[in-house]
């Protein structure tokens, strides 16, 4: 799989390198770096793509469950939900 890492803003790759604390890699990275850094640990990253998906639509289905329960609540009070 190919990801363009370096269409990600500045705040995303340093919110990914805090999130799996990289942050010790280098002090001070360019942005270069930190492309470099997160493209190696992303890379290193084993996925099972079905546990991933499966995992996106509970997620989901989760979300709509909320949602409904909340406009029933409230009407449609909270922007958070689309109907």
């Amino acid at each position: 799989m190919k990801v363009d890492l370096s269409k990600l803003e500045l705040t995303a790759l340093l919110k990914y390198w805090q999130h799996f604390s990289l942050v010790d890699a280098i002090p001070n990275p360019s942005k270069e770096q930190q492309i470099d850094i997160v493209r190696r640990h992303f890379m290193s990253r084993q996925m099972d793509e079905l546990q991933v998906i499966m995992g996106f639509v509970q997620a989901a289905k989760r979300m709509k469950r909320a949602c409904k329960l909340q406009s029933k609540e409230a009407r449609n009070t909270d922007l958070n939900c689309i109907s």
